[in-house]
């Protein structure tokens, strides 16, 4: 019995003494196994990640006080990284052990995209060799968190602890901490430890590494490969941004972060890198320039990109040295050359003939046609010697084009796709032709003649950007001299940024985007220093209480009024006086370039705005949809039908979408005035569309197929007591139809309509003219009889109107230099020559305060001749306007208004 209890305790002691021996062991090993540097655990496809003394501490002094923190709490995803620190900052608390570990260890903050458009951030942090994953899980069921679950990825435990909706992932593996929300991200992690390569083995960080501050509240690194590769997945592909200029233009930069209560100071280097030198390495050898380029940009600039070197000869070889060892000159060289080749000049010789040492990217505030509104603007040494090079250019590459023969059409128009794009890299746009003006030691180049028109007209408005108290006071707190500086007015830059983003992403953003208003201005500056490349990041952030999202609404816009009312584009079409119901008075609506509409009252203010999905096609009328007596205003584009009340709704139901779009103006008819309205309208289909008010097909109606395209808006007319809706093609094919869309009648005599024409009708006859200005009356049974004025020649514009208030219609004939207007039995009762050539279209204005008026527009002078019964309407007035103009009394009825468009000015004159 005491052998065997002997044995016992021998058998006892012996297994006590393997576990403490086999503890001492793990424990041992454990101690001497190497810990990971953390940021061997960071995957190398981090957009960017922060190095904090201690992130905890950070927050906490932060959290409750920092306003900016505060508002970047409104979008997810800081809510959700706001969530990860205080997951965290539990675990902290609850253990002083790994309280210490946190204030003995600095921690790591990654971001990175997970396949998708989506972000997520990796926590990292050593851990002591000693330290058991199981601490961690024993904390959390201690702090009421039940549900631990484990897995193994490549031989490592991952944690999963669920609480409420969420699941917190975590592992501790060679002495690194890793947690995220993202499973894949916790899992890169530990395969970014078992590879040999890490970002820590990068040279170009290596190096920037060492610029980093100490005494920070963190240290930021960006990654321009990485975040170019995400960026690229919002940007829709019609813009003009190119992604590849983020990625060539650094390697790494490093940001000192200083947090301070409604500020965040950021400032640090970025890296060039020697093996394929980034686009920043050019400028290793210049010295920071004084910023000029804000003299001439104006003051609705959204945003610009400035570039700054000593002289353009020294940049351009640089950037062709940059393309050589990124392997891209070749490419470069051919494209190059084959431009020379076309014009049969040295381009890039040309322009080191009159460059200066600045470019810049300008892009003006608009609301959509952003191609029209954005420049690139290089400073001139010379402004003649500037104007005439291009000019050499411009003249070459339209003869190589067969432009011309003899003599430049367009003297200011370069046909050479994305020469700018060539010649000066950077962040240049791809233009297909490049227009080109003068100002202020500034040469200034866009895509479109329009462009250029909306620049000149910003720009003359003397409200320039570097004056603009705002701007002043935000450049005040930024070096003055810099290489590279970028600049954004993000309360401006809303449609920009929708614009350039893929449809899919835009109603996100827009939910986003006023939260990051709350920066105001934001700017980016980096400035040669010793070899080095010093980079700030400056904004004024101020908040945005109004947390709304950005949608295509209704904009009300109240301005000054005036004379004149500015547009966000030049004006399309022509303006139109309207009645108002709501306010029992006139309101004035206009269109322009950039497909918006605007609503204004009587003095010009614009009231409201409304995107359409394009140009109006049609005259605007006036209409009673619901039969209240309150009107509402009909017109079309291209593609749609839009019925919009006078507070800038929408009519429900509209806009109706065009099956086939529109190629004429729509018309409205109202049959037997009892407001049962019917809509006409032509379709590229060469059919002829007919819709009730409420923009459905009436089925009934034959839709009869045309002969060529119809661009003239059909007429209704009714003769021989029945209604009759004209149809002109552009070939000048006419075509009579019943309501039922069936021909009336033939016509017995073929002949070529005048499109610009309309038809009259005298009470025996409908009246026209040909293609020659033969007027041809055609009776109900289809007969024509013509008649010819033998004073007339060429292809006259014709209208039948009572001209001379004697209450019987008079013919009037237009041509581009002269005006006549006979009676019934061809005696002249009006001649008038123009100076200039006019535009064969006028307006006809009955029964207004000085007698029945006829408005017509100068082609080249862009005059306005108003003529009543005696002539040319109040010659010591010179009416000037770019659109046809609207005329009536909006202010009392003793004077008339005049209102027409210049550009994007709406003019208004009395008379």
């Amino acid at each position: 019995m005491k052998i065997q209890r002997k044995t016992i305790y021998i058998a006892v002691f012996v297994l006590l003494a393997v576990i403490i021996l086999l503890s001492a062991y793990n424990y041992y090993r454990r101690l001497k196994q190497p810990i990971a540097p953390v940021i061997n655990a960071i995957p190398a496809d981090a957009l960017m990640f922060a190095e904090f003394s201690n992130v905890i501490d950070l927050w906490n002094t932060n959290n409750a006080s920092n306003i900016i923190w505060q508002n970047l709490q409104k979008l997810p995803f800081f809510a959700t990284a706001n969530s990860d620190i205080v997951f965290i900052n539990t675990l902290i608390n609850s253990n002083p052990n790994i309280k210490n570990i946190t204030n003995t260890n600095k921690s790591y903050l990654s971001l990175h995209c997970l396949g998708n458009d989506s972000l997520a951030l990796l926590y990292l942090i050593n851990v002591p060799a000693t330290f058991e994953d199981t601490d961690i899980k024993n904390m959390l069921k201690e702090s009421g968190i039940k549900d631990i679950k484990q897995q193994k990825f490549e031989g490592v435990l991952i944690y999963t602890a669920k609480s409420n909706a969420s699941a917190y992932h975590y592992c501790v593996y060679k002495g690194v901490f890793m947690g995220s929300y993202s499973m894949p991200l916790v899992e890169k992690g530990i395969l970014q430890l078992n590879n040999n390569t890490s970002i820590a083995s990068d040279e170009n960080f290596i190096n920037l590494q060492a610029t980093a501050g100490k005494k920070v509240d963190a240290n930021i690194y960006i990654n321009y490969t990485n975040l170019s590769k995400w960026l690229a997945l919002f940007i829709n592909k019609e813009t003009t941004i190119d992604m590849t200029m983020l990625a060539d233009f650094g390697k790494w930069t490093e940001m000192d972060l200083f947090v301070k209560t409604n500020q965040l100071l950021l400032n640090g280097y970025t890296t060039a890198g020697k093996n394929n030198p980034s686009y920043i390495s050019i400028f290793a050898d210049e010295a920071a320039q004084e910023i000029q380029i804000t003299n001439i940009l104006p003051q609705n600039t959204l945003l610009f990109s400035d570039v700054i070197f000593s002289n353009y000869a020294s940049y351009h070889n640089k950037y062709k040295n940059f393309l050589k060892e990124n392997e891209k000159l070749q490419e470069y060289e051919k494209k190059l050359s084959n431009m020379n080749l076309q014009v049969k000049l040295n381009l890039s010789d040309n322009f080191i003939e009159w460059m200066g040492k600045e470019f810049a990217v300008v892009v003006l505030q608009s609301e959509t046609n952003f191609s029209d509104n954005t420049f690139v603007i290089c400073q001139a040494n010379d402004l003649k010697v500037a104007d005439s090079c291009l000019k050499s250019i411009a003249k070459a590459s339209q003869q190589k084009n067969n432009e011309i023969e003899t003599s430049v059409v367009d003297a200011n128009k370069i046909l050479l796709p994305d020469l700018l794009k060539t010649l000066l890299g950077g962040a240049c746009p791809s233009f297909k032709e490049c227009w080109f003006e003068t100002a202020n030691d500034f040469v200034i180049f866009a895509a479109s003649k329009q462009a250029i028109c909306n620049y000149r007209n910003a720009f003359s408005s003397g409200e320039i950007l570097a004056k603009s108290k705002d701007y002043a006071e935000y450049s005040a707190n930024i070096p003055s001299k810099s290489n590279i500086y970028a600049y954004i007015n993000l309360n401006l830059a809303a449609n920009y940024l929708m614009n350039t983003m893929k449809a899919t992403h835009t109603p996100a953003f827009g939910n986003i985007f006023p939260v990051l208003q709350g920066f105001q201005k934001l700017s980016f500056q980096l400035s040669a220093e010793d070899k080095r490349f010093y980079t700030t990041i400056n904004f004024n952030f101020k908040g945005n209480n109004n947390i709304k999202p950005i949608e295509a609404a209704v904009v009300t816009q109240p301005i000054s009024s005036g004379s004149e009312t500015t547009l966000d584009a030049p004006m399309v079409n022509r303006p139109y006086i309207v009645k108002n119901t709501s306010s029992n008075d006139k309101s004035i609506i206009v269109f322009d370039a950039s497909n918006k509409m605007y609503f204004m009252n009587k003095e010009g203010v614009i009231k409201w705005s409304v995107m359409l999905d394009g140009k109006p096609k049609s005259d605007v009328y006036e209409v009673d949809f619901l039969k209240n007596n309150k009107i509402q205003y009909l017109f079309n584009t291209e593609n749609s039908i839009y019925l919009i009340d006078a507070n800038g709704k929408k009519i429900e139901g509209y806009p109706v979408k065009l099956s086939y779009k529109a190629t004429s103006g729509l018309c409205l008819i109202d049959y037997e005035k009892k407001l049962d309205y019917r809509i006409a309208i032509a379709g590229i289909d060469r059919k002829i569309h007919y819709f009730n008010i409420k923009g459905v097909t009436v089925t009934d109606f034959k839709s009869p197929t045309t002969k060529d395209i119809v661009e003239t808006t059909p007429q209704h007319i009714i003769f021989g007591g029945k209604d009759n809706i004209i149809i002109t093609d552009r070939s000048g094919n006419v075509l009579i139809l019943d309501r039922k869309g069936n021909e009336r009648f033939k016509l017995k005599t073929n002949f070529a309509k005048n499109t610009i024409s309309k038809c009259y009708y005298d009470g025996k006859y409908l009246i026209t003219t040909d293609k020659y200005g033969k007027l041809q009356f055609i009776s109900t049974n289809g007969t024509i009889d013509t008649k010819i004025f033998k004073t007339i020649s060429g292809n006259p514009t014709f209208a039948y109107e009572d001209f001379n208030n004697d209450g019987t219609k008079d013919f009037i004939f237009l041509t581009p230099t002269e005006l006549n207007i006979f009676k019934k039995d061809g005696k002249v009762i009006f001649n008038y020559k123009f100076n200039q050539a006019v535009v064969p279209i006028l307006q006809f204005y009955a029964n207004t305060q000085r007698g029945n008026l006829i408005a017509i527009m100068g082609r080249d002078n862009k005059q306005l001749y108003i003529f009543n019964k005696t002539g040319l309407l109040d010659e010591s007035i010179t009416f000037k306007g770019e659109t046809m103009p609207d005329i009536a009394s909006l202010f009392d009825k003793k004077h008339l208004n005049l209102i027409t468009g210049s550009g994007n000015k709406l003019l208004k004159y009395t008379f």
